[in-house]
C-alpha cells in the first residue's frame, strides 16, 4: 500500500483553480504517521497548528465540491487573498476603519476563514484589521497569562509565528 503515500506535484492535480486549502478537512495532522512525532511540516510555519483540526468542511472544501458536482451554490474559485491598495477590486481609504461587529468587505468572511486576521504579514493584517472588524473579532485574543509581559519584552518580533497565533491581542492592536 506504499502507493497512498505517493506525493503529487501542483501540475499532476485537478484543483478547479482553487488555491492551497490550510483549513481543509482533507488534511492528516502533523503527527500523523509518525507515532506522536511530527511527520509532516507546512511550507508557512503560521499555518502548522492549522493542518488536521478540522471539524468540518472549510468554506473552501465546500466550494470545490459545488464546482467539482456542478451544484447551485457556487463553486467559483475564491478571491485571492485582501491586498493591499491599489487593487483590481474595491479599495479603501487609509482612514475608513470598521466598527467593532462590522465587515466592510463581502469577502472577509472567506479571508478569514483561510486565515488572514493572524497571517504574519503585516500589509494583510493591516487591510484584515480596517476592513474585517466582525469577521476577525474572535480571532483577536491572547491564549496565555504571559503575552502582554512576552510582547514587551519584543517576542512578536522575535518568534512571530508562534506570538500571531497564541498573543495576538497582545501583539496587535484589536479594535
Amino acid at each position: 500500500m506504499r502507493y497512498n503515500f505517493d506525493k503529487f506535484d501542483r501540475n499532476t492535480i485537478n484543483s478547479l483553480g482553487f488555491p492551497y486549502d490550510y483549513h481543509s478537512m482533507m488534511h492528516y495532522d502533523e503527527t500523523a504517521f509518525g507515532n506522536g512525532r511530527v511527520t509532516i511540516t507546512t511550507k508557512d510555519p503560521s499555518k502548522q497548528k492549522i493542518i488536521g483540526r478540522a471539524q468540518g468542511f472549510s468554506t473552501m472544501d465546500i466550494q470545490q465540491i459545488n464546482a467539482m458536482y456542478n451544484c447551485k451554490g457556487g463553486g467559483n474559485p475564491p478571491t485571492g487573498p485582501p491586498t493591499a491598495p491599489p487593487t483590481a477590486g474595491p479599495t479603501i481609504s487609509p482612514t475608513v476603519q470598521c466598527k467593532v461587529g462590522q465587515d466592510l468587505d463581502e469577502r472577509c468572511v472567506g479571508w478569514a476563514n483561510t486565515g488572514y486576521c493572524k497571517t504574519t504579514d503585516r500589509n494583510y493584517l493591516e487591510i484584515m484589521k480596517r476592513k474585517c472588524c466582525k469577521s476577525c473579532q474572535d480571532t483577536c485574543n491572547d491564549k496565555d497569562a504571559n503575552c502582554a509581559k512576552w510582547a514587551q519584552s519584543g517576542e512578536c518580533q522575535k518568534n512571530p509565528n508562534w506570538m500571531l497565533q497564541n498573543c495576538s491581542k497582545s501583539c496587535f492592536k484589536c479594535n
